[in-house]
Order: C-alpha cells, then structure tokens, then sequence
C-alpha cells in the first residue's frame, strides 16, 4: 500500500529518522538478536513517497542525503530501508567535503550507492579533484599563495569501492581545466583507471592525448591525483650554453615517506660529459632538517673529475641548536661553467659556516668553524693577467668557541657579566701564519629605570687577551694584551598607532627610537709578529655618535587578517672618533614601501670630511595596476668603508642595473634584467625569459636567454644560455618539501640526542 505526505523540513527530518529505525524495532519484537547500529543520514526533499510493503522510501524534487563525509544531490532518489542502498533514478551528484572543502565532486547519469560501506557502481561518471599546486605566475614572481588546479577523471561506468578508493571503466583523466565541450590540451585514456583520491591514479593499457589525438601507448602509468608527494619523473629540462654545450636532464623524484625525498638528476652536457647529481632532504620537525646537494663530473673538455657538493641543515635540542651551510667546489670556475647556484656569478669566494649553541644555567656556550674558499682565481688554466687562486692566504676561524655569562643584578640596577672568546686563526700555507686567540672580558654595567621608553645602559670593564701563534718550523711565545673597555647607549623609544586610510580599514603603527651611543677602547701595545698585528688594533679609539631607527607598520583592523605588513624600515648613524679627531661614514639604510604600488631600497655610506661617497647602493621599484613592475638600481663603491663597528677596503665599483616584470596577457609575461658596468663600459650581464602558461592551466613553457661578461677574457664575446623548460600542471604536489608529521599523542617522543 503507497501513501503519500507532503511534510514540512523539520517533521520530515524526524519521520525520516523513525523510517530509518524501523527494521531495529522489527528484529526486537522477533526476539532476534539486535543489527549493528547504523549512521543516521539526514535527507530533505520537496516530496516523500513510502512503500511500507518493500520498505522503500522515495524521494523527488531537489534531493540531498547527508552522510559524512559525503553529501548526495539529485532531483529523484530512492532509500532501500532493508539495505540502506540509495539509488539515484536521474542525475546525480556527491560530494566529499574534508574540513569545509571540497576534496572530491561526482557526477554521474544515474548511481546505486550503500550508506553502510560507502560502495556503489555510477553510469557515465565524471570525477573531479580540486587541488593545491605550487605557486605559477607569468611574469617569473613568485606569487605569495598556491594556486588552485583540478584534476577530472571520467569512465563509462564507474564503481565506487570504499571511501578513497574508486574504478572506471573505458576512463580518461586530465589536469586541464577545460569549459563546455573544448577539448583538454593533454590527457590520458585507458582501459582501466584505479583511483585512490588520497594517492595516485593507475591506469592500465594507457594511450597519451594532445588535442583529443592519440600519440603514444603506455601499458601502465601511474598520476599522482592527491595533494601528498609522490615518486615519479620530474618535468624535463633542455638547453644550450657557451660554456658547456647542447644540455638535457630528466630529474626523478623519490618520495621516501612523510619526513624525507631524494631527487637524482642526470644531466647531459655536449661539450662535458654525463653529469650526475642528487639531492636528499630531511625534515625531522623540531629534531633536524636539512638539505644535501652534490653533482660530478668527468669533464671531457678538462679531462679531470669536478664536483660540487652543499649541505643546509638545523638541528635542536631542549637546550640547544646546531646550523650548518657548507658550499664547496673541486674548482674556482666550477660555478661559471654548472648552473647549480652555489654562489652568484660574480663572487669572490665561497663561505661555509658551523654554528652550534648550548644554553647553560645563566650562561650560553657556542662554537663556530667558519672557512672561505678563493673563487676569483684560476686553478684550473693559469691566465697570467688574471687574479690568481688566493685559497692559502684567506684567514680562516677553525674553529671560534665563544661563552657568555648573563647578567646578573648585583645591587638594584648595577649588574655583572662576562664574555670569552677562543679562536684558531688558520691559514692553508703556514708561512702566512697561524695562530690561537683567547680573549676575556668581565664588566659591571648600569641600567636604571628612570621613564617608560626611555634607555639607559653603561658598562665599564677590561678586556684582556692572549695570542699565541704557530708555525711548522717555530713556536714564538704568547704575546698577552689588555685594555679598559666601556660604554653608554640612551635611546627613548616613542610609538603613535594611526587609522588615516579609513575607507580600506588600515592602521599604522610607527615606532620611532633616536639614540645617543658612547664607546671607548684604551691603547694596548703593538705585537712585534707582523700576522698579530693583522689581528688586533693597539690603537687607543674613543667615538660619540648619534643612531636614529624608524619601523612603519600596516595591519588591516578587521580580525583573522594577516600578519602587520612592514612598510618601512630606516637606520641612520652619525659617529666622531674624538681620539683620531676625524668623522665616521654617515650610514644610511633603508626600506619604504608605499601601500599600494612602490618601494625604495637604500644602503649609502657617505664621508663627510672628502665630501664624497664611500658606498651608494639604491633600488627603486614601481607596479601599474596590470601588475607590471619596473625597477631600476645603482651600485658604487670606492676606496675604505668606515664604521663605527667595523672598516674594510672594499673594491671599486660602479654598475646600472634594472629590469621589468610585463604581464602581457593573463596567460603571458615577460622578465627581463641588465647590469651595465661604468667601470669596464660595457654590459656585464643581462637576461629575458618568457613564461607562458596555458588557458586550461594545465602546462607551462618557459624560455630564459642570457648573456654575460666572459669573465677569463672580458675583450671576446660574452658568455651566453638559452634554456627551455616544459612542465605539465598537474595539480598535485609531486615534488614540494618533505614535512614534520606531528606524532599521535599515544607514540612515544622522538628521541633527543641526550639519549
């Protein structure tokens, strides 16, 4: 017998409910043993029909069955009561929702789906993935957020196995985000497609589609359709460079779990060889993480082996931390002949550190080995009216072991603490020199409060140490220095929060703090070892001078906004050295940004006795509301740099610079740089590449030309590259960086290196 209601929402959902529970109460009336306990979904529906005979529930018009973590959408549907089977008549829609997103949409003719075991079959199926993938933007800028793709799978017939788990018959699958009947630019299709949303897709007897045409066959591949890495070939890279030749290289991506991956990149040079290279990271969370880089070579041209190999790496521990960034080369020209960015073109040597640092009760121990390699020599082909390899004459810290005692209050706001310092000077030649420094330095200090931002800080002590060079064929004694040390620093820090731009709901906040520092250094004597003399100055030095720091800070008012957003950043200092009655470099640096569409970079040294600049150094840049962006810059330097903290011979230099970022189309940009040497009067370098991504955002093609200033014969024609690369946007993240996976509370801790 059929009857027919026509409910309000709210009694639907209880009648519902009831219809639901009727075969529990049937089995107790029986005396039978109880059925496991089913989910209660929630339906609403414009109609409800009941058939109390077959126990079947149909509803019509505007349909949706709520069973997390899958919604049903459809404008016919029927509940089986006895199976807890749903059966869409029409059209149908599901979808998966994880924490308010949308991780997968279905749609299909017609479907039969179990609301127990989340199984069913679905006609004519289109399954779509929407996913994260890594930031693409045309004119080469990294854009600050991920960028949204999707992956579409389809099939004759699909068959839904479980939660994540689902296979189609006779299905096609595509990256390509396509409108109406256009035909995606790739694709593949196959036989049979077995898809895990939170894994890969695996299709067997798999053809490859450009443009709806079939090109290739594959027995079997595998597509990674989820936002976890996963193992697979990496997009190819091609070019041609003056240095090396024609070059091609295949990278493959190795995900070895949650916490670590391996990418091998073989590479071929015309003109060099087979290079291979790897790359392993690590990321233990707050344990360790790090990053291992290494490329070899048996140069065909240099008929030698050549090499590179870098390490980036953090660990800590309760009480402590350990950094490193080690950056070496078999060679000085290594880095102009291989890509691998180790260090700019242009540098001069290549710097590798080890810091570690343990906190101690009211005191703190740290170590570094710090070492610089000569980069700006030739090792490989000696060139007489070029810079030869310095490596033996450059200073290394191997290593410097430094302890800090914290202050500690001794009478209301007088206070004492201590520093040391132990460092191994080294060079690669001992006849250079070596030698072993040991400094001390206890002082008392004053910090009385006497106003709210307001400073003041003194310190009074004596600083003594000790330098003991070696040689291979002598020890000479230790030479033993000591000096008065002491100083003064009064700032007030003064702040002002402002809501000018009322209209997009911004406050500003300005932190201003000028200040008035003293410091003095008495005489010591003068070491009779010329390499001593190198290392410290006996020279009494006594300077006054004036600091003035500015930070402007943006933060939208409304709540769940981001982070304040700093719009400019200024340091000025002004320093006289009353003992050497001379003026110190006025130090200008600083950053402004506007809001909304132009920024200035500042780091200027001025000498205000000769009246001419040290160190000028200034980039300007400017966006239109296209979004393209031009910037323009100028470097000088001359002669010695002059600091209160520190002076140095710097190299003379003069060069141009700029660029722009041109946002063609929203599917093209160009970037384009130059530096132009006054110096030498000529370009020392200069680049363009093209981006282009496609309209169905599916793949992207970028071409990069370059040229440079042959740096073994500035006089012949520069050095130039081209280089092309493809790679296909398949909305997964296939090769990012390998994240710290929090362990459940019921695991025990990662073990710390205490045990």
């Amino acid at each position: 017998m059929l009857s027919a209601v026509k409910p309000s929402p709210s009694g639907f959902l209880i009648l519902l409910y009831l219809l639901l529970a009727l075969p529990l109460f049937a089995q107790d009336a029986k005396k039978e043993p109880a059925a496991p306990a089913q989910i209660p979904v929630q339906a609403t529906a414009r109609e409800l029909t009941y058939d109390r005979e077959n126990q079947i529930l149909t509803l019509t018009g505007n349909v949706v069955i709520v069973k997390p973590p899958f919604t049903i959408y459809g404008p016919e549907m029927q509940i089986d009561l006895k199976t807890n089977v749903v059966r869409a008549l029409k059209s149908v829609e599901v979808v998966r929702n994880d924490q308010d997103r949308e991780r997968e949409v279905i749609v299909a003719e017609n479907a039969e789906l179990n609301l127990d075991t989340d199984a069913g079959w679905m006609i004519n199926g289109k399954m779509t993935l929407p996913t994260q993938q890594e930031p693409v933007s045309v004119t080469g800028q990294k854009p600050p957020k991920p960028g949204e793709g999707q992956i579409t799978i389809s099939g004759e017939r699909l068959e839904k196995i479980n939660e994540t788990q689902y296979l189609f018959k006779n299905g096609s699958l595509t990256s390509c985000q396509c409108s109406g009947g256009q035909k995606p630019d790739w694709g593949l299709e196959a036989k049979e497609i077995n898809a895990d949303t939170q894994s890969t897709a695996k299709l067997h007897s798999a053809r490859i589609l450009i443009r709806g045409a079939k090109i290739f066959y594959l027995p079997y591949w595998e597509v990674p359709i989820s936002d976890q890495r996963k193992s697979g070939l990496l997009p190819p890279e091609f070019g041609y460079s003056s240095r090396t030749g024609y070059y091609a290289g295949i990278p493959y991506y190795l995900a070895l779990g949650p916490s670590a991956d391996l990418t091998v990149y073989p590479t071929w040079y015309s003109e060099r060889g087979l290079m291979a290279g790897a790359e392993f990271r690590h990321n233990l969370g707050p344990i360790s993480a790090g990053d291992l880089e290494g490329y070899a070579i048996e140069d065909s041209k240099e008929h030698q082996w050549r090499w590179s190999g870098s390490y980036q790496g953090e660990s800590s521990w309760g009480s402590g931390w350990l950094r490193e960034d080690l950056r070496m080369v078999s060679d000085n020209e290594y880095i102009r002949d291989f890509p691998q960015e180790l260090s700019p073109r242009s540098a001069r040597e290549l710097d590798s550190k080890i810091v570690a640092s343990q906190s101690l009760p009211y005191s703190s121990l740290s170590g570094e080995l710090k070492w610089a390699e000569d980069i700006a020599g030739w090792d490989l082909r000696e060139i007489p009216e070029f810079r030869p390899d310095q490596d033996q004459m450059v200073i290394q810290q191997l290593p410097a072991v430094s302890y800090q005692l914290f202050n500690l209050p001794i009478y209301g706001p007088i206070g004492f603490d201590l520093r040391g310092m132990a460092e191994d000077y080294w060079h690669e030649q001992s006849e250079f020199g070596r030698a072993v420094q040991g400094d001390l330095f206890p002082r008392l200090t004053f910090a009385p409060y006497l106003a709210p931002g307001l400073r003041v800080f003194s310190f009074a002590g004596y600083k003594v140490g000790a330098f003991s060079p070696y040689y291979s064929e002598a020890d000479p004694e230790t030479v033993v220095l000591g000096r008065p040390v002491a100083g003064a620093d009064l700032s007030l820090a003064m702040e002002r929060i402002f809501n000018q731009d009322k209209t997009e709901g911004n406050k500003y906040r300005n932190l201003l703090e000028p200040g008035l520092v003293v410091l003095y250094q008495g005489p010591t004597e003068n070491p009779d070892d010329p390499f001593l003399q190198r290392l410290t100055n006996s020279r009494e030095n006594g300077i006054v001078g004036l600091k003035l720091d500015s930070l402007l800070f943006q933060k939208k008012i409304a709540k769940g906004t981001d982070s304040p957003r700093v719009l400019s950043e200024m340091e000025i200092n002004q320093f006289y050295s009353w003992v050497n009655r001379r003026w110190l470099d006025t130090e200008f640096k600083g950053y402004v940004q506007s809001p909304r569409n132009f920024g200035v970079e500042t780091d200027l040294f001025f000498n205000p006795e000769k009246g001419r600049w040290r160190r000028a150094y200034a980039t300007a840049w400017v966006e239109d509301r296209r979004k393209d962006r031009f910037l323009a810059g100028y470097i000088y330097s001359d002669q010695e740099l002059r600091s209160y903290w520190y002076s140095y011979q710097q190299d003379s230099a003069q060069n141009w610079m700029g660029g722009t970022d041109l946002v063609i189309t929203d599917n093209l940009g160009i970037n384009y740089r130059i530096n132009y040497s006054v110096e030498y009067q000529m370009l020392d370098s200069q680049s363009l590449m093209f981006n282009y991504l496609a309209r169905q955002k599916c793949w992207m093609l970028s071409l990069k030309i370059s040229e440079g200033l042959n740096p073994e014969h500035p006089d012949r024609n520069p050095d130039f590259s081209t280089a092309v690369y493809f790679q296909l946007l398949t909305g997964s993240q296939l090769a990012t960086g390998p994240e710290w996976i929090k362990p459940k509370e019921s695991s025990p801790p990662p073990p710390t290196p205490q045990d």
